[in-house]
């Protein structure tokens, strides 16, 4: 199974929703608007790409959606808090790194980020 289609699945299970039914519910907006940021940022997939992994499940939408919801989601991960546990569950079992990158971005003290940076070096 492909990551888009494995994160997919995963969003319908965790938020009881189909991202991929011709609704436009405030609270599906909302759940396909994590879709799309989490297929766009998270796996680097172009919009079309998006736009072709929705229409190909049955829901119509264009790239220009896509980039909207994408946009979105930044104003919807402040108001719905539990999406963002949801996409950090999602992305946990999707790539491994995601939860350790999750920790190092809430990290303040400048110290530790230059620590952190000369093991990464060091080691990679």
């Amino acid at each position: 199974m492909n990551k888009a289609k494995y994160i997919g699945e995963s969003i319908n299970q965790l938020c009881g929703v189909d991202i991929y039914e011709n609704k436009r519910t405030q609270d599906l907006v909302d759940i396909r608007s994590m879709a799309c940021y989490i297929l766009h940022k998270d796996l680097k997939m172009t919009l079309y790409d998006v736009r072709d992994h929705f229409n190909f499940f049955g829901k119509s939408i264009t790239h220009c959606t896509v980039y909207h919801n994408v946009k979105l989601f930044a104003e919807v991960r402040k108001r719905k808090t539990h999406l963002e546990a949801i996409r950090d569950t999602i992305m946990q079992t999707v790539d491994p790194k995601f939860s350790l990158l999750k920790r190092i971005e809430e990290i303040n003290d400048k110290s530790k980020i230059e620590q952190i940076n000369n093991c990464i070096s060091y080691y990679g």
